[in-house]
């Protein structure tokens, strides 16, 4: 089937595009295609080790890679070994397709005229551009544009201030308010000081029976389509980039993000503001917790949590390890590097995960930082106070993430700012630090903290800290 949306010059064979090759067979090239959709005198390109099934079956006749992985590629193709296959393939679409890498508005655009399209109702303000086809039954809302070559089943209902171009869709199909089907997608390839951009000759194909709740964004393929399959519903504020694949018969709650690339199976269920990393497979019957991010492909019938999402035993587990308020001295021991006389805090409670606690320190007559400090009139070292809200948090920090994670590490001081010693601490009282993750970046955390004795305010500062590799 030819491109109908995008204007495809004729005439190009294979060493117009790439002078620097000799070829066995310098053939017009039909199109530029996917591994899995090639045939002969196609255009097609290999950039990852994940496509090695559809590389050895493909049954294009020239092919963009690289040289590590060439050699998976049947021994009949042409093979051009490029150092930079996504950027020598943008460079073919752009010449193939000259107007596929921007989203030119539509000259085309006019209110349509009722007699051109029996059984269809209008809202006010619509525009329709040419050679539009709508199904009878349907209805279009007041403020949207239709763009040329847009296909349109019956018994469809689209929604007020709604955009569709490079798009199919198929009957009984609602697209809500103000959504935007069928841009260009996301796609640059950096080249020195500029972006190349990365043309988009694909479409949206919405199946039948699909509903698409408002403010929703799907974009057009790069190179293959963007599909949504029969009977799926998406809720609010759904992102779907390129080439994303969505099988019949699932739900996806509100602001789901989908990156490129990746293929979603049948009946699948996605809790809302869920993330799915590009170029992944999730398989049919899965189920994926709302909040949750996912990195890594599920196969059939998982059920997934969390962020990386992970079997939902597995993520319950977890959470109910850390589904604890208090951890005693002989925990705080086996999660900090301290040991006595330095161990300074007795007891962390109060916990909130990865967000606020109280440590307590019992602060003795005969602890070794009050002798000498000072004679007949013992007071706690500030210093040491900071070094307690120090050991709090990382108390705090090490009990709240992946042991795995934090196996073999350290949590450093980095800088103590705001440091203020309102009242001298007296031995022989509980002093309570009640300290609050502010903000993390990476390995580095800032807090903030209150000491406290019998309620009263004995100090606060703020500090920072980095997790940092253990020595051996």
């Amino acid at each position: 089937m030819s491109n109908i949306f995008f204007l495809k010059k004729k005439n190009i064979r294979l060493n117009q595009l790439f002078p620097n090759f000799k070829f066995k067979k310098n053939f017009l090239i039909n199109d530029i295609k996917p591994l899995h959709l090639s045939k002969k005198n196609d255009l097609t390109f290999f950039d990852s080790i994940d496509y090695i099934n559809h590389a050895g079956n493909t049954k294009a006749s020239a092919c963009i890679t690289n040289e590590k992985i060439e050699k998976y590629l049947p021994k009949t193709i042409e093979k051009i070994v490029v150092k930079n296959v996504l950027l020598e393939l943008a460079k073919s679409l752009k010449a193939i397709y000259p107007d596929s890498d921007k989203d030119y508005n539509d000259k085309s655009l006019i209110i349509p005229k009722k007699k051109s399209f029996p059984g269809v109702s209008f809202g006010n303000n619509v525009l329709i551009g040419k050679n539009v086809i709508i199904g009878k039954n349907s209805e279009i809302g007041s403020n949207s544009i239709i763009e040329q070559n847009v296909r349109i089943g019956k018994n469809c209902i689209i929604g007020y201030g709604t955009i569709l171009r490079k798009t199919i869709v198929g009957d009984n199909v609602v697209i809500q308010d103000n959504c935007k089907i069928g841009q260009k997608g996301f796609g640059f390839i950096p080249v020195k000081s500029k972006n190349f951009k990365f043309p988009h000759i694909g479409k949206v194909v919405i199946k039948n029976d699909v509903e698409i709740a408002s403010g929703c964004t799907i974009d057009r393929g790069s190179v293959d389509d963007t599909i949504i399959g029969e009977n799926t519903y998406l809720d609010n504020q759904v992102h779907i980039a390129h080439n994303v694949q969505i099988g019949s018969n699932c739900m996806i709650a509100g602001q789901v993000g989908f990156a490129g690339s990746s293929k979603i199976g049948n009946n699948v269920k996605i809790g809302g503001q869920a993330g799915i990393s590009g170029h992944l497979k999730i398989g049919d019957n899965v189920k994926i917790g709302g909040g949750s991010g996912v990195v890594k492909n599920i196969g059939n019938n998982e059920t997934v949590m969390g962020y990386p999402a992970e079997p939902l035993r597995e993520f319950l587990k977890k959470k109910k390890k850390m589904n604890f308020t208090e951890i005693d001295k002989k925990k705080i021991e086996e999660l900090l590097p301290h040991r006595e006389p330095m161990l300074l805090i007795d007891k962390l409670t109060k916990i909130v995960h990865l967000k606020s606690a109280t440590a307590i320190m019992y602060v003795k007559k005969n602890g070794f930082y009050v002798q000498g400090h000072f004679p007949n009139q013992p007071v706690m070292p500030g210093v040491l106070i900071v070094e307690a809200f120090g050991q709090a948090a990382a108390a705090l920090t090490a009990c709240g993430i992946d042991p795995k994670e934090y196996n073999n590490k350290l949590v450093y001081l980095m800088g103590i700012d705001k440091a203020r010693f309102r009242s001298p601490v007296i031995p022989d009282c509980e002093l309570h630090l009640e300290i609050e993750a502010v903000r993390s970046h990476g390995r580095v955390w800032k807090y903030k903290g209150t000491a406290k004795v019998d309620g009263k305010r004995m100090a606060d500062a703020e500090w920072s800290a980095t997790i940092v590799e253990r020595k051996e």
